[in-house]
């Protein structure tokens, strides 16, 4: 087996394990705080809408919500979360937080807490399979063409 088609082959190879290896301590950080968080009612106060233009001048809308809720202590709180066009103001949302750090609280949506975890871990998939693939072609490849001789 030649030393490019190693190469080749490690080019998706490695980032695949590395977004795999990290998938699965993002997957353990949210379980563990999901486990240690504080669940709790909190209140759409707010929707502000950002938009942005980028090198091709087209416009682009960011909706961010403000959301307050009252925290194991009674201070109130807000915080600022991705939001969609279906929210409202006046809408009851579920917000976890830490006990120590409230001001870093976020709602608890499937998205927020496993987005990345799942965006990692299918790129890591797609990109080792890709390697470990590209490799086994390459060996059986090999493998034919010494039989051959």
């Amino acid at each position: 087996m030649k030393i490019a088609s190693i190469f080749f082959s490690s080019f998706f190879l490695f980032p695949g394990v590395a977004c795999l290896v990290i998938s699965v301590l993002s997957y353990k950080e949210s379980s563990e705080f999901l486990d240690s968080s504080i669940k709790t009612g909190g209140k759409v106060m707010e929707i502000e809408e950002y938009t942005r233009v980028n090198e091709e001048g087209n416009e682009y809308s960011n909706l961010e919500l403000v959301i307050e809720f009252i925290d194991q202590y009674g201070d109130t709180i807000q915080f600022n979360a991705p939001g969609s066009s279906h929210d409202v103001v006046g809408q009851k949302v579920e917000v976890l937080y830490h006990e120590y750090a409230s001001e870093e609280a976020i709602l608890n949506n499937g998205l927020e807490l496993w987005g990345g975890v799942l965006a990692l871990g299918f790129l890591g998939f797609s990109f080792s399979g890709l390697g470990i693939f590209i490799l086994y072609g390459f060996r059986r490849k090999a493998k034919s063409e010494n039989s051959k001789e």
